[in-house]
């Protein structure tokens, strides 16, 4: 997805950038906990639309993409198997 011009208030004012859906719930959640990590991590407001991306992470995807390492793995095996074969 493309990012999404957003314009959100920042520690020292008003600021817009060009973030995904993603980063820009994450800079939402930021804003509402006072720009406290700490805060973010620990928001008890378990209501709110935000509350499973506020840490910048999509939890419908864990475990669904493959690491970049495995698929690289997986093709040092495979060359591995042909010259084996060979």
């Amino acid at each position: 997805m493309p990012p999404i011009e957003h314009a959100f208030k920042w520690k020292n004012g008003q600021r817009t950038e060009k973030l995904t859906p993603l980063r820009a719930l994450r800079a939402r959640c930021m804003d509402c906990c006072n720009w406290s990590t700490h805060e973010v991590r620990n928001c008890q407001v378990t209501d709110c639309p935000a509350w499973v991306f506020r840490l910048g992470k999509n939890p419908g995807l864990i475990g669904k993409r493959k690491s970049p390492h495995l698929s690289k793995k997986a093709v040092q095996d495979a060359i591995q198997e042909r010259t084996a074969t060979e």
